[in-house]
């Protein structure tokens, strides 16, 4: 369902030190019931935590070196205004301050699409 983030969390997997063991029958709601019956863990993002049942417990992990999964930032070509400049503008402080930029794209950069 969502290629990028599986990559992401087998990346992050394999950069702690182990390969994870996928159940492929155990997607979507299902997991949630597979977990609750003790039969094995998941990784999920943290916007999923409000569908957290109750007997499945929810642990914060410290996040992967480098971050696994990028983040774009889109807009209409046209309507370049005020409030998107400062948005790219507070977004690209915010990514260097924490260190997520790739080297490459630690500078401004006009959009020329």
């Amino acid at each position: 369902m969502a290629p990028g983030f599986y990559d992401a969390v087998v990346a992050a997997c394999r950069g702690a030190g182990f390969e994870p063991r996928i159940d492929k029958s155990a997607t979507g709601q299902i997991v949630w019931g597979t977990i609750a019956e003790g039969q094995g863990v998941a990784l999920i993002v943290r916007s999923l935590e409000f569908q957290v049942p109750n007997g499945v417990r929810l642990v914060c992990l410290r996040p992967p070196q480098p971050p696994p999964l990028s983040i774009d930032i889109i807009w209409r070509s046209d309507s370049v205004g005020g409030a998107v400049e400062q948005f790219c503008t507070l977004a690209r402080d915010v990514c260097s301050e924490k260190g997520w930029l790739p080297p490459h794209d630690r500078t401004t950069r006009a959009n020329t699409r």
